[in-house]
């Protein structure tokens, strides 16, 4: 990532929005969490990354993303693959 703050910045002026439109009651039918999409997109942006790794970018406990991880694999949203 070459400018990390500005990604961050975007990401929170899309959460500001979200914010906004979820209290007027425009997302309603949008179950996906935040931290889901967080988690998701750190992924993407690292390709194949350790839970370790992905609490790192998040800046969240290990364990919290391991749960996250696990949650999204579930839902068939993340396919979990064993580390070589």
């Amino acid at each position: 990532m070459k400018h990390p703050a500005i990604h961050e910045a975007i990401f929170q002026l899309f959460y500001d929005i979200g914010a906004c439109l979820y209290k007027s009651g425009e997302l309603d039918n949008i179950t996906l969490p935040t931290m889901e999409l967080r988690a998701m997109r750190a992924v993407k942006t690292a390709g194949q990354a350790s839970p370790a790794e992905i609490a790192s970018v998040l800046k969240r406990d290990r364990a919290q993303v391991t749960r996250l991880i696990s949650e999204l694999t579930e839902k068939g949203m993340l396919v979990s693959k064993p580390n070589p």
